[in-house]
């Protein structure tokens, strides 16, 4: 016996591939037909948008926001706002605790909570 023939033995082929769907597969994901900016925790409609192909296909799958300068702006302004009003102290870190246990599990680490 050959020594492929003995890895054969211990490590047969398969006699069929399965293959998992595309991650972008229509029955894996529901798509909306159009998706605008996430700003200041509200979705806005775009000034401008392209279309998102299926490389599959080559059929468009979604209409996307394409963020004009002065929508990015906005979204700078929203980001910095929630910033300086301390959206970030009210983030929870896990998910289920929020800044009184980031507080305990900072400081029993030393490090520095802002």
């Amino acid at each position: 016996m050959t020594e492929l023939e003995r890895k054969r033995d211990r490590a047969p082929v398969p006699s069929q591939w399965d293959y998992a769907p595309a991650p972008e597969a229509r029955d894996l994901v529901e798509l909306r037909e159009r998706y605008g900016h996430f700003v200041g925790g509200e979705w806005l409609e775009p000034k401008e948008t392209y279309a998102t192909i299926d490389p599959s296909s080559e059929e468009p799958l979604a209409e996307v926001g394409q963020a004009t300068k002065e929508e990015v702006d906005l979204a700078v302004r929203a980001a910095r706002e929630a910033f300086t009003n301390g959206w970030y102290r009210t983030c929870t870190r896990s998910g289920q605790h929020g800044r009184a246990q980031a507080r305990r599990d900072d400081t029993s680490v030393g490090a520095a909570l802002l």
